[in-house]
């Protein structure tokens, strides 16, 4: 005995229309620039910030206490006789 036709084509007529639906949301979704390259996250550029902000101030604190150790450092033994 034969089958029907149209239950195989009914079936191959449903996984087409998704598999065509599907191709043309892979075509939009190609075809739109992504969203980070639109919106660059606020995250990120904070985080650059933070961490830039964290070497200017270890820069400047290596460099003030450079210039006191050097320059406006009372002798060693006064500071110890401070503490003792």
């Amino acid at each position: 005995m034969e089958q029907k036709p149209q239950s195989s084509n009914t079936g191959d007529g449903l996984s087409r229309s998704r598999s065509t639906r599907s191709r043309q949301r892979q075509a939009e979704e190609a075809s739109a620039p992504k969203r980070t390259n639109t919106y660059s996250s606020y995250r990120v550029r904070m985080s650059k910030w933070f961490v830039n902000s964290l070497i200017v101030m270890f820069i400047l604190l290596m460099v003030g206490l450079l210039w006191w150790g050097l320059i406006g450092a009372p002798p060693l033994k006064e500071l110890l006789k401070e503490f003792l």
